[in-house]
């Protein structure tokens, strides 16, 4: 969960905030070494997969058809090993039967090239498998809706009344000097913007008292995180930099992107990192991080694209956790316990709400 230091501002317009409950885990938030142990838990779980699928309303994910696959990738893998084994056992023949040389060498000779086709098949299974296992949506937690908007868990507050017509926050920005929209698609490009003044003290302000609030009270790590990552990484998270749909930026001539969110290098904390039971003790390990985060957001428009909405760069300070599967429900709702208290203290109208599973 995160909180977005500069959508808090919109409450300067009278709007309702909303924050959202998506409680996820995904197949894909795995680097490429774990494809078998990916395959083995889509293959231990296919009726929920295909129940998955079907509540996500994704029709275009043959599931048997990558099953078929994984499983010809691990008998020619199989395959491969025991052609190289025999390989080895010709090659150590050879100086003990000279007298069969030509014999061993024409064997080797078909057991290379049996290899070598063997190995090319893998490797295209293994182009395919990786593309396709990325495909796969991210598991729903079972009591988000089928249909409709949502659920709505909890109001709090009611909606500010006035007896004027209040005016968008872009209105008010421009009113006290305190957003330069204009500026900002001059020096960079439409969707970037200068925060001023006050608004400038109220943003570092907020994400100071956050910080500082989750990570003394709630004992939190406090991190600073790194605004770029390598590739791998946002697609362990699940992301996609290189897709041509992705809403992340990358960096020409190299394999590098500009983070969306910081649960992309906070997550890379933990990366390569594997808990032995004696070691469970470490757990949980809370995180508290602050980065800019940006995004393309290509395909987006109307009333909620303007001044501070849909913008391509903003801060924010993100909740993390990792954990035993056991405790992820627990430790999930106690990071939606510390945004309820955040967002009720600052005084804010909102409501919680739960994504339905499409």
């Amino acid at each position: 969960e995160n909180l977005n230091s500069v959508n808090m501002l919109s409450f300067l317009s009278g709007r309702s905030l909303t924050t959202t409950v998506m409680a996820r885990r995904s197949y894909c938030s795995a680097p490429e070494s774990s494809l078998p142990l990916l395959f083995k838990k889509l293959k231990a779980d296919l009726p929920a997969v295909r129940a998955n699928l079907k509540d996500r309303e994704i029709t275009d994910l043959d599931v048997d058809t990558i099953v078929t696959m994984y499983d010809r990738h691990q008998s020619q893998t199989l395959l491969a090993q025991n052609l190289r084994r025999e390989r080895n056992l010709i090659t150590a023949s050879i100086k003990n039967e000279p007298a069969r040389i030509e014999e061993f060498k024409q064997k080797a000779k078909s057991l290379r090239d049996e290899i070598k086709a063997v190995e090319k098949e893998l490797e295209d299974l293994y182009k395919t498998l990786i593309v396709d296992i990325k495909k796969f949506p991210n598991e729903t937690h079972p009591d988000a809706p089928k249909t409709g908007d949502g659920n709505l868990i909890k109001l709090v507050g009611q909606k500010p009344t006035f007896n004027f017509e209040p005016k968008p926050h872009w209105e008010l920005g421009e009113m006290w000097d305190l957003f330069d929209f204009e500026k900002g698609a001059e020096v960079v490009s439409a969707g970037y913007y200068y925060t001023k003044n006050e608004a400038a003290l109220l943003e570092m302000a907020l994400i100071n008292w956050a910080t500082q609030k989750v990570a003394s009270k709630f004992k939190f790590t406090p991190i600073l995180t790194p605004d770029v990552v390598n590739f791998s990484y946002a697609e362990a998270c699940g992301f996609r930099p290189r897709s041509e749909a992705s809403q992340m930026y990358t960096i020409n001539d190299s394999n590098l992107c500009l983070v969306g969110t910081s649960e992309i290098p906070l997550a890379a904390l933990q990366a390569n990192k594997l808990y032995y039971a004696n070691e469970f003790n470490q757990l949980p390990a809370k995180y508290v991080g602050f980065s800019h985060c940006f995004r393309r957001e290509t395909g987006h428009g109307g009333a909620l694209s303007r001044g501070l909405f849909r913008v391509h760069q903003f801060s924010k300070v993100e909740m993390f956790i990792t954990c035993l599967p056991e405790d992820s429900e627990r430790l999930h709702q106690e990071l939606l316990d510390i945004e309820l208290e955040i967002f009720t203290e600052l005084g804010l109208h909102f409501r919680f709400s739960g994504n339905n599973t499409c």
